[in-house]
């Protein structure tokens, strides 16, 4: 099942696009969620009032979604109350069913897509499966996922984005390409002996991380995965984010620490989700 969150907003249209891009792929169903804060006026009305409350929200979430062309009937809307949609769109997703949390950008973001401490930033810290953002307007292509990006490294977390991205390609048969960026150290200019000749700091580690980015891509060609790589030098959030424009999809694993199967928002994957031109997926720490 993917989860989709769905209010308001115009955004909700983005989210249920992705959504069904990549439910297919993914050979799920497609759930409608719509988080209110209508919780506690259960306890204040009879059973019958309550019904008729909940009966009118859910017709103007469907009308909503209607007007922007994304209809959905009752059997792919679930209304679930919580004060914060963060943390009912999470429990909805603790469910083994859910493979994934579509989102649409936040309203108040400006110029970035996704304003920090609103529901797409709130979720991503601890949602327990892949959560995907959309870009604003966003449309799914005519011809569906054909180039997916994943961010390329040498951490535990890079592996679980890898092995996702790399399911969703067979299952698209799209391109799969892995998008390595070489960080510089400060100082890293100065030589130091590494056998003969003396070589630089930096040079030695941008020589290991295309080593490991040429074995995995070689590993994963032999698996019948059409895949490519790339390695890139300089900022790794600006990196990624000027080759998204020539993405469908851009796959990024979470930071490094936190509790297991969780989305937990590094500085990287946190500033992807304002500036990437393509739909980010972020995927959880392995357990």
């Amino acid at each position: 099942m993917v989860v989709v969150g769905v209010d308001e907003s115009d955004t909700a249209g983005d989210a249920l696009a992705l959504a069904r891009l990549l439910a297919g792929p993914l050979g799920a169903t497609v759930l409608g969620v719509h988080v209110h804060p209508y919780g506690e006026a259960q306890s204040l009305l009879d059973d019958e009032k309550h019904s008729l409350v909940m009966r009118e929200l859910a017709e103007s979430v469907r009308g909503h979604m209607l007007a922007l062309g994304f209809p959905v009937e009752d059997r792919t809307l679930r209304l679930v109350a919580d004060r914060s949609p963060a943390a009912g769109l999470q429990r909805t997703a603790e469910s083994s069913e859910v493979v994934l949390i579509a989102l649409g950008s936040s309203r108040r973001s400006g110029v970035g897509r996704v304003f920090p401490g609103g529901t797409a930033e709130s979720l991503l810290t601890g949602a327990p499966c892949p959560v995907a953002v959309a870009p604003r307007a966003f449309s799914a292509p005519a011809e569906g996922v054909s180039v997916i990006g994943c961010a390329f490294d040498e951490r535990e977390e890079s592996g679980a984005a890898l092995l996702w991205a790399s399911e969703l390609a067979t299952a698209t048969q799209s391109q799969l390409r892995l998008l390595a960026v070489h960080v510089p150290l400060p100082g890293g200019a100065v030589a130091v002996p590494v056998g003969v000749p003396l070589v630089s700091v930096n040079a030695t580690l941008r020589r290991a991380l295309g080593g490991k980015l040429a074995d995995t891509e070689n590993e994963l060609r032999d698996g019948a995965i059409s895949v490519e790589s790339m390695l890139l030098e300089g900022d790794a959030a600006e990196e990624l984010r000027r080759q998204s424009s020539t993405l469908d999809l851009l796959v990024v694993g979470s930071r490094a620490y936190g509790p297991a199967r969780a989305v937990l928002l590094g500085s990287v994957s946190s500033s992807l989700l304002r500036t990437a031109e393509c739909p980010v997926i972020v995927v959880p720490r392995p357990g």
